[in-house]
């Protein structure tokens, strides 16, 4: 799966939080809103990111409204550059809305003759922000536009939501009508549940069942955060790590018994254990059902796909959470340590909201383990036969 990052063609002022989180693997591509008029003054600067984009045309809010006859003249203007923009920056997809208060039919004929195999349609609420009648914000609607002229469907979770909110119908059941037309790329923010207005809130900041709706996405999926951004865009990490904490960390489970043990086996985890000793599965077994029932133990699996990565185990006590991890040894050395436990601590500061410090012993040779604790921030404590890794989340 992969995670987007929303901006506007003259947002030029993130160069530096683009590049870090881009490498870091906080996002795979940019989406790109083209802000009319902005190609001149801006092209140069996109061009300069080896990252794949994807353009967003310009909507009613910016100037283009394809659904109004007299603005045919004005949105041809903007299309051109819309489409200059994709193939500057060999965007592979196109996003476009129905336009407002007109016809869907007008929409079709104006984005006929320049619709090719990189367009898609969104789907929108039925009321703009300012009263305005959306048009697209039905599967019958979109389902009408991707007959007539063979254009994809982009699938924005929020935009239902609203949409189902003005009809009076349930928002998860309005959201599997717009899936079965298997859109090829989705947008995902927070927002009010009950609510007919789209406030594209970051994740948490809103009543959204934002769990449900990411199991509702496919594995392949292109996820477009559209929150809105702040001056570093550090709600946009926060959202990241809050989706993918959501998407490959869970809960472990009595079926998990047998791949924990023997993880807890493997000859790396024993050498790093502070105690060496094999364990006996009856041992094991105890253990592991105890802390299964314990409320002061949040045990953790990360995985991708059908695949486990590795576990991760708080144990609380009063306001410290001390930390337990090992890697499944088929994937060790390719980064996952890492984000492991950078989605692991986003799930303890949810499940224990009074936890200050976290807390994890390393022994003097277990060189990895060091690393990623390093990168991750925490304070180093220097032992006799240990490293003491400390970080403040309170």
């Amino acid at each position: 799966m992969q995670f987007g990052l929303k901006l506007g063609s003259t947002n030029i002022k993130y160069t530096e939080d683009i590049l870090s989180f881009y490498e870091e693997d906080y996002f795979q591509y940019i989406e790109l809103f083209a802000v009319p008029e902005s190609l001149n003054n801006t092209i140069e600067y996109w061009k300069q990111f080896s990252i794949p984009i994807i353009i967003h045309a310009p909507h009613s809010s910016a100037g283009m409204n394809l659904s109004l006859p007299e603005e045919l003249e004005n949105n041809k203007i903007k299309l051109l550059e819309t489409f200059k923009f994709a193939d500057i920056l060999k965007s592979e997809t196109i996003i476009f809305h129905s336009g407002v208060n007109g016809n869907i039919d007008e929409t079709i004929n104006q984005l006929r003759p320049f619709v090719d195999s990189r367009c898609v349609i969104e789907n929108k609420p039925m009321k703009g922000l300012n009263g305005e009648k959306c048009l697209g914000s039905t599967p019958d609607e979109i389902k009408y536009i991707t007959n007539n002229i063979q254009i994809g469907f982009c699938f924005d979770f929020g935009h239902a939501i609203c949409a189902a909110n003005s009809i009076n119908k349930e928002p998860i059941r309005f959201i599997e009508d717009f899936l079965t037309f298997n859109p090829i790329m989705y947008h995902l923010t927070d927002g009010d549940y009950k609510g007919e207005y789209d406030s594209h809130l970051h994740y948490g900041k809103g009543n959204y069942p934002l769990l449900e709706l990411i199991k509702m996405l496919p594995s392949n999926s292109k996820v477009t955060n559209e929150a809105k951004n702040d001056v570093k865009l550090l709600d946009f990490k926060d959202d990241c790590i809050y989706f993918m904490s959501n998407l490959y960390i869970r809960k472990v489970v009595h079926s998990d018994i047998d791949i924990l043990y023997e993880w807890a086996n493997d000859p790396e985890t024993r050498r790093n254990s502070f105690n060496q000793t094999l364990i006996p599965f009856d041992t094991h077994k105890k253990w592991f059902e105890e802390k299964l029932k314990s409320n002061s133990t949040l045990f953790l699996i990360y995985h991708c796909e059908e695949e486990n990565i590795g576990q991760v185990r708080f144990e609380i006590d009063n306001d410290n959470a001390y930390i337990n991890y090992s890697i499944n040894p088929l994937y060790r050395g390719k980064g996952y340590g890492y984000r492991m436990l950078l989605l692991s601590e986003d799930k303890i500061k949810r499940e224990y909201k009074t936890i200050k410090c976290l807390l994890a012993e390393i022994k003097n040779d277990n060189i990895s383990s060091q690393k990623i604790f390093k990168k991750l921030k925490y304070e180093e404590l220097h032992e006799s036969e240990l490293i003491k890794y400390i970080k403040n989340i309170s």
